[in-house]
């Protein structure tokens, strides 16, 4: 009859009370020492105690899930909710995680949903995160799954020199550096329901690069720009609305003249034909109401989305001469004036009159 039993190694055999004619089972992985024997009878004799080591292997515990539905990121940490019995680490895009990476696994947080949160990475950057079954005494750790993740630029801005049609806008990430690629986007801004702003974009083709000059298609709309780091969005940021810019005339009190509009940044604008006042002389349009900069229509552009040009008057004298000005300025008078043509006539006049004068009484003192 064939008796076995376990022993602890292969050289010490157990005690005889050990051998029972059931063969052995295990349930954990590991290697078993199984001793065997015969137990002889009448016809037989016993036979010495013999071992035959046998190894139980770990069992494939199966595939690992990971999810980025439920995950948060910013510029400098990124975490997701991870399953109970998975270990994960993160590693830059294109890197595999050797056994030291692994030796440093994050486990899920069971205190806090289980969340996994890798912090004090660099902004506006491509990582892979991976994460398998934990190895156990019966199992060994799964193959590993993972997920193409990242971190956020730090913040974006967007600089103009206006927001008119015609203008160049600039996208400055932060932090800045090389690799950024961009979509421009176009498109009308509603408030919805929550009281936020959805967005109808359409994407603006043939953009390269980080600025864009707007043309008359992006009018009354808004730009909207994202920012990606290889496959990943790392940022994002609005522009507008885009305006067209408009000129107007404040005539102080002179006849009305219709403001210029539908102009684009640093576009020129047509001189108006000059406004009247009773009583005054139209002197020119003014870019501040102090009367200080004349605005040269030859020269000057449109910077500005709502421009105002002041009117400068002079005060007109009955004879047409003009004497002080509205703003409060006495005119110079001209060598040229109509004034001082009469004077030197009714001189030349006066001189003459004294001359006959003189004659006329000589005359008579000689009779």
């Amino acid at each position: 009859t064939m008796q076995y039993a376990l022993g602890d190694n292969a050289t010490t055999a157990p005690d005889a009370s050990a051998y029972t004619a059931s063969i052995p089972t295990g349930t954990d992985a590991g290697t078993y020492f199984v001793w065997y024997k015969v137990v002889g009878d009448e016809n037989h004799n016993n036979t010495e105690p013999a071992c035959v080591p046998a190894e139980l292997q770990k069992a494939d515990p199966g595939k690992a899930v990971i999810s980025t539905d439920n995950m948060s990121y910013d510029s400098s940490s990124i975490g997701l909710e991870g399953v109970a019995g998975q270990e994960y680490v993160i590693a830059p895009k294109g890197t595999e995680p050797d056994g030291n990476t692994w030796d440093n696994a994050v486990y899920p947080d069971a205190e806090n949903d289980n969340w996994v949160i890798f912090d004090e990475l660099p902004a506006a950057d491509e990582f892979e995160i991976f994460t398998r079954i934990s190895e156990t005494e019966n199992y060994t750790a799964s193959e590993p799954a993972r997920a193409l993740v990242n971190t956020t630029v730090e913040g974006v801005s967007v600089v103009s020199d206006s927001e008119m049609v015609g203008s160049t806008i600039k996208v400055v990430p932060e932090p800045e550096k090389e690799g950024y690629t961009y979509k421009w986007y176009r498109g009308v801004r509603k408030e919805n329901d929550e009281g936020g702003y959805t967005y109808d974009l359409t994407e603006i083709e043939g953009v390269n690069g980080d600025s864009y000059t707007l043309p008359t298609d992006d009018a009354g709309k808004y730009i909207i720009i994202r920012i990606f780091t290889g496959e990943s969005e790392v940022g994002d940021t609005e522009f507008g609305p885009v305006t067209y810019g408009s000129v107007s005339f404040d005539t102080k009190g002179g006849s009305e003249i219709a403001s210029a509009g539908n102009l684009a940044y640093n576009a020129k604008i047509s001189k108006p034909a000059d406004p009247v006042k009773e009583g005054y002389t139209f002197a020119g349009w003014y870019k501040d109401e102090e009367l200080t900069e004349v605005w040269d229509f030859d020269k000057d552009t449109v910077l500005e989305a709502e421009t105002t040009l002041f009117a400068k008057w002079e005060k007109a004298e009955e004879d047409g001469s003009t004497g002080d000005s509205e703003n409060g300025e006495e005119n110079e008078p001209s060598a040229n004036t109509g004034d001082d043509r009469d004077l030197r006539v009714l001189l030349a006049m006066m001189a003459a009159a004294a001359i006959l004068t003189a004659v006329s009484y000589r005359k008579k003192k000689r009779a």
